[in-house]
Parts: C-alpha cells; sequence; structure tokens
C-alpha cells in the first residue's frame, strides 16, 4: 500500500476518534446545554435517563479509542476487523438518532451530527474494502 493511503487512511481514523472524543465528552458532560443548542428543550432529569446517557457517552468514547487505535495500526487483520465493527456501529447510530429526529421525536439538529457517522460509515468501508489486511 502506497505511504500517500496510509497516510489518508490513518489521519481518517484519527479524525473519527477526535469526532468521537468530542461528541463523547459532550455527551458526557455538557449534555443539557447541547441537546438546547441543536434544537431541544430542557429535559427533566431522571435516574434512567442520566444511565443511558452516560452508557452512550462511554461508548462513544471507547469506539474515539479504538479509531485512535486503528490510525496507529492501519494494515493488520484486528484494524480491518474492528473498522468493520465500528462501520455497522455508525450506521446503528445514524439510523436510530435520525429515525427518531425525522419522527419528530428528536430535535433535527441530532440528525444533522449523525450525518457524519453515516459519512464515516462510508469511509470505512472503503478501507475495509481497499486493505486485505
Amino acid at each position: 500500500m502506497s505511504s500517500h493511503r496510509l497516510n489518508y487512511y490513518r489521519n481518517m481514523f484519527l479524525s473519527a476518534a477526535i469526532f468521537n472524543f468530542f461528541a463523547g465528552s459532550t455527551l458526557l458532560f455538557m449534555f443539557s446545554e447541547f441537546y438546547v443548542f441543536i434544537g431541544g428543550e430542557n429535559i427533566q432529569p431522571s435516574a434512567l435517563f442520566d444511565a443511558f446517557r452516560i452508557l452512550v457517552a462511554l461508548l462513544v468514547l471507547l469506539f474515539g479509542f479504538v479509531y485512535l487505535y486503528i490510525s496507529q495500526n492501519i494494515q493488520t487483520e484486528y484494524s480491518r476487523a474492528l473498522s468493520t465493527v465500528s462501520l455497522i456501529g455508525k450506521l446503528v447510530f445514524f439510523g436510530v438518532f435520525s429515525t427518531f429526529a425525522f419522527a419528530d421525536q428528536l430535535p433535527m439538529g441530532l440528525a444533522g451530527l449523525v450525518f457524519l457517522d453515516l459519512v464515516y460509515s462510508l469511509l470505512f468501508l472503503e478501507y475495509v474494502r481497499y486493505v486485505k489486511g
């Protein structure tokens, strides 16, 4: 694989890691402000909601570390396998959150944010198809 292509994939996964670190940290530490910013209303606190919000935030952060690992080990079969799981995860996030947004149950600003998950899933698909580990 050419060094140009390797750098492209490293930077792609590094940018995915940064995006996930930012998104996960925002969900974990500034969710209420973020939710209002994207067009939502104040949410009444509840233990169940907080538990799921924290779980989603930690899952997003975990995938950030996965993308960081892949960016540093771009030519391994492990990275290819992890990126396949990541591709599916990004599609799931996009599908669930955009469906709720288009059903007017979540702010449309959230659909705009998870659109980036769709873009990354397509980029990950290109990586999985090109790199044969």
